[in-house]
Order: structure tokens, then sequence, then C-alpha cells
């Protein structure tokens, strides 16, 4: 009794109740002054902006992962993990993905699409964050996929392996495949809604008439609402194709993780 008691207190049963739904809150907020500090900051500066951004992103897309799928009766991946390892899983897929980012973009910049090249290159943050670039927004949807294949990789392996993620799509057939499609129907449409609720925003006498300080806190205010609402929508849609059978086994991974 003494030893089920002391363990009953070493482990006590917390719950965050709606706020678990929320936890990839700071992780969007710190992208989102990583993206708004690069503006004004230098070349290399900017880089390493970009990279926190970057991982950033994905531990807001891992946070929301852990909550989504379990609403969808499916097994939240990287479940129990620490916050370290969950870190570094995130480090190793920026990089896997960096280089596909850095192979389409120069690929798009060589058959003549130079303009196009950097909403490429940004394929990442655009799962958080619009872009103007309706290419680029659709290419970000194939990002979004490639990062839940990949955390299911992890999940499953331990590490994410990109040439082990892309050999179980098929896996998943047609379903995934549409759900990348309307994927990328979403960020179109979702960028457009963002677009035209700025210029109404900025058209109205009470806010286009405000000061520059104003405008900056609306701005961020509304591109952090869309962002999180954006990774909400990203997760529940790819989840939502995934196959059972994928999820029993992540399941089965999850269970047997020390």
């Amino acid at each position: 009794m003494r030893i089920a008691r002391a363990q009953s207190l070493a482990r006590p049963d917390v719950s965050y109740g709606p706020f678990r739904y929320f936890e990839a809150v700071p992780w969007l907020l710190l992208a989102e002054a990583c993206r708004f500090s690069a503006v004004s900051l230098g070349v290399l500066a900017a880089l390493l902006s970009l990279i926190a951004e970057s991982v950033a992103v994905l531990m807001a897309f891992n946070a929301v992962a852990k909550r989504a799928f379990p609403l969808l009766d499916r097994p939240a991946p990287l479940q129990g993990t620490p916050l370290a390892r969950e870190f570094r899983i995130s480090l190793r897929i920026f990089w896997r993905l960096t280089m596909v980012l850095i192979v389409v973009s120069t690929l798009v910049s060589y058959l003549g699409y130079s303009f196009e090249a950097p909403a490429f290159a940004h394929g990442l943050v655009g799962v958080a964050f619009n872009q103007l670039s309706f290419p680029g927004r659709a290419w970000t949807a194939v990002i979004a996929a490639l990062i839940l294949l990949l955390l299911l990789d992890a999940d499953r392996t331990g590490k994410p392996v990109l040439v082990s993620a892309l050999r179980r799509l098929p896996e998943h057939g047609f379903r995934f495949v549409a759900a990348v499609a309307a994927l990328a129907a979403f960020y179109v449409g979702w960028g457009a809604i963002q677009i035209l609720l700025f210029n109404a925003i900025w058209s109205t006498p009470v806010f286009g008439g405000a000061d520059q300080k104003t405008k900056n806190l609306i701005f961020l205010g509304v591109t952090f609402v869309f962002a999180f609402m954006r990774l909400w929508a990203t997760v529940l849609i790819l989840a939502s194709a995934l196959k059972p059978s994928d999820q029993a086994a992540a399941a089965v991974s999850s269970s047997c993780r020390p």
C-alpha cells in the first residue's frame, strides 16, 4: 500500500482541460517573432532566424498532432516523448526537409521560374504562415504531408528517415493523395481570405488611420490566429486520410517505447 501510494504521489494525474489544445501557441509565437525580426537583421542573422522559425513551426506541428490525432480516435505520435528528444527529432526533420526545399527550389529556378523559387524554398514555414504565391501554397501542402510522414516514421523507428517515410507513402493509397490535394486547395483559399481580411481592415478609417505600432499589433494578432487555425486544419485533414493499419502500428510502437 505504501509503495502504491508513493507511486501515485510521484505521478499525479494532471489535466489541462481545454488549454491542452493550445500547446502550440508558444511555439507559434516564437516562430512569428523570428519571422518578423528577420526583416531588420543581416543575412547571417536572418538565416539563423529562419532556422529557428522553421524548428518552432515543426514543434508547433508536433504539439497539434498530439491533440488532433486523439480527436480522430487515432494514437498520437511521439506521445510521452521528452521535450529534449522531441526537439532533436524536429531538428532532424528540419535538415531532411531543407535538402528537399533546396533541390526543388533550385530545380524551379533552373526551369525558368526563378521568381517562384523563394516561395518553394519557404515551403516549411508556409505550413503555418501564408504565402503570396499560389504555386508556393500548393507546394506547402506537399511539405506538410512529408512532415507528417517523417513524424510517423520517427514514432515508429525512433528517428525520421526520408527514404523510409517515402517508402510507406503508397500504403496510404489514393485517399492520402486526395487529402494533400484538398490541403493545397485549403491553403490557396485560406490565404486569399487572410489577404482579403487585411485589405478590409486597412480600408476602414479606424484601423487604416492608426499609428504604426497599433497596425503592427493588429497584423501580428491576425497573422497568429490564421497560423494557429491553418496548423490545426493541416493536421486534421492529413491525419484523417491515414490508414488505420498504419496508426495501429504507431500505437504498438508507442506502447513499446520505454
